[in-house]
């Protein structure tokens, strides 16, 4: 046997197997026809089911719909009749005070004619009250911006101006280290002092220009 299929062609064996395989195929084919038609039969038997439950489900609601209606216009007309006999108790008893009860609210109306007007008499001095300190306080803010404008001015003209502490510390003291080294370097430092002065005469001059 293994030596006949030694003797066979390759191309043979080949199409047997392709053969095989074919048959393999054919049948899982109809294996799988077979499944899908029944799960389209499955399928087919639970919509007549779900059909049915929804015509059931349909008469049962018009069942109720009925009831609901019916008891709706029951109670309506039940609740009609209620209220016309209340209305009619109401209108038929007399309303009538006592001298006492009468005297009671003539009081409390005589003593809402006299006292009314109090609060709106306090609403009145309260916005007055409001109004007089609204402007004092604008008044009041208003006197301090200036005071302190004519106090800068008053400042700038005798040649007066404001710094911050930190400031002036500084400056004075580089200023005393500044005349130290003067004192100490009297050759080093007269070349300088030839500078400023001259400096300071030509800002002298450039002032006296500018107020003219």
């Amino acid at each position: 046997m293994e030596e006949a299929d030694k003797t066979k062609n390759p191309l043979q064996v080949l199409l047997e197997e392709i053969h095989v395989s074919n048959q393999l195929i054919q049948q899982e084919f109809k294996t799988f026809t077979l499944n899908q038609e029944q799960f389209i039969s499955q399928i087919s038997e639970k919509g007549k089911d779900l059909q049915n439950h929804t015509e059931t489900i349909e008469k049962l609601s018009q069942a109720i719909n009925r009831d609901i209606s019916k008891s709706y216009q029951q109670n309506r007309e039940d609740l009609k009749q209620i209220m016309e006999a209340g209305t009619e108790k109401i209108k038929s008893i007399s309303v009538s005070l006592s001298a006492q009860d009468q005297n009671k609210i003539n009081k409390i109306e005589s003593i809402f004619n006299r006292f009314w007007k109090l609060p709106v008499f306090l609403l009145i001095i309260s916005l007055v009250i409001s109004g007089i300190a609204s402007y004092l306080a604008v008044n009041f803010y208003s006197t301090s911006v200036k005071s302190k404008e004519d106090l800068l001015s008053e400042y700038a003209k005798n040649g007066y101006t404001i710094t911050k502490k930190e400031n002036l510390d500084n400056l004075i003291y580089n200023n005393d280290r500044f005349n130290e080294w003067v004192k100490e370097n009297p050759n080093d430092s007269k070349s300088f002092k030839l500078w400023l002065n001259k400096q300071q005469e030509q800002e002298k001059q450039n002032k006296k220009t500018n107020t003219k």
